[in-house]
């Protein structure tokens, strides 16, 4: 409603391009998934897929979750070109669904079949123990309808507005064990996140690479996780947080094992970095904030780089963290950030590299054990004002 007729038609126009780039993700009902399923629009098995694999203890751990209410992870879907929808990842959830209920599906011959196993009997459930030994049939009609009623989630990559995506990359990338792809990390947020936000972190990234970084890039690794790159999207995310969602708690301190010396400090929920994420595609202000907030943290790394020795930034950087250079953690990065988002300008610029470093020594031996956490004081509220008085 605030928008201007010129405003509205730039987003039209953004948005129908960021649609070639970003797949459709959708919950929908598993009745409506499984008559889907069972019909020429949908391929289960590709040839690339996998055979079946699943068996009655992980199928029925995966019917018990779905009664609970539980999310279950994505399922990934590619339209081709002839617009059947190939399962690229999620094959062994549906069988697992599809054999309880007792449903067909399509195979890759046309051929309506049933999965290998078929109309079973929940088994070893962890929770619900009162279900052993039932099949779909012998529950009530409540817990029927919780089962089809159950939103499945769904990312749909479609290839006429994707002609570059290669489903069988994507399919052995999300099952290379031992290094699958990890939900809410960036290896999934580059398969569907805007691309110029993904560019923008990639050129930040690869700029400082060789000093700023988590883990140390081995080029002739092919199993690189993107820490790097996912670092620099985390400490944008915190970024927008602090001057766009204020009252939301992006770092939290926590006590570890229940113990009030040993405290830790992570991002509180990694799903609100993806679903924040998502809606970039479809919301240009909040791409427009969120790139500016990268060129925020791309500002305080170049800030940083002048306070360090330009003979070898990173030692440089390990000693500033107070670490060795093959020991660094998202921590000591969340916790410096921290510290220099909270310095105006002025200060940022004329801090020195001695400051900096007794700040981060100041909290760390704080996280390790906290010298003056009151008795009805939580961590977070300890930490939160710690920060803002180091912070000077």
């Amino acid at each position: 409603m605030r928008q201007s007729e010129q405003e509205a038609k730039l987003k039209l126009g953004e948005l129908s391009s960021l649609r070639v780039q970003k797949p459709d993700a959708s919950l929908i009902p598993i009745f409506d998934l499984s008559v889907e399923l069972c019909s020429n629009r949908y391929l289960i098995r590709p040839s690339y897929q996998r055979q079946e694999k699943i068996n009655i203890y992980k199928a029925s751990a995966i019917i018990e979750s779905i009664i609970l209410g539980i999310n279950l992870p994505p399922l990934f879907i590619y339209k081709n070109k002839q617009n059947v929808k190939e399962v690229i990842d999620g094959q062994q959830r549906l069988l697992s669904i599809l054999g309880f209920l007792g449903n067909q599906y399509q195979d890759e011959l046309g051929k309506a079949v049933y999965p290998k196993i078929v109309n079973f009997k929940l088994k070893k459930l962890k929770i619900l123990n009162e279900l052993n030994g039932s099949g779909y049939n012998d529950l009530d009609l409540v817990t029927k309808d919780k089962i089809l009623d159950f939103k499945l989630s769904v990312i749909e990559i479609d290839s006429a507005i994707n002609s570059n995506f290669d489903p069988v990359d994507l399919f052995i990338r999300l099952n290379n064990k031992p290094y699958p792809i990890q939900y809410n990390s960036f290896e999934m947020w580059n398969s569907f996140m805007d691309r110029d936000v993904i560019e923008k972190i990639k050129d930040v990234t690869n700029s400082n690479i060789d000093w700023f970084f988590i883990k140390r890039r081995n080029l002739k690794n092919s199993s690189d996780r993107m820490l790097n790159e996912e670092l620099v999207t985390l400490l944008s995310y915190i970024c927008y947080n602090t001057h766009h969602r204020p009252d939301y708690t992006s770092i939290g301190f926590y006590q570890r094992d229940n113990k009030v010396n040993k405290v830790s400090c992570r991002i509180t929920d990694k799903k609100d970095v993806s679903a924040l994420l998502e809606r970039i595609s479809t919301d240009i202000e909040l791409k427009t904030d969120f790139i500016k907030c990268i060129d925020e943290v791309a500002e305080i790394i170049n800030h940083i780089k002048i306070k360090l020795d330009e003979k070898d930034y990173d030692i440089s950087l390990s000693g500033l963290l107070n670490r060795d250079t093959n020991h660094r953690y998202l921590l000591d990065f969340y916790l410096l950030f921290q510290i220099m988002q909270r310095l105006n300008k002025e200060r940022l610029k004329n801090i020195s590299f001695q400051e900096i470093q007794d700040k981060m020594l100041e909290i760390q031996r704080e996280i390790k054990t906290p010298t003056n956490l009151e008795k009805n004081q939580t961590p977070q509220e300890y930490f939160e004002k710690l920060l803002c008085d180091i912070s000077v």
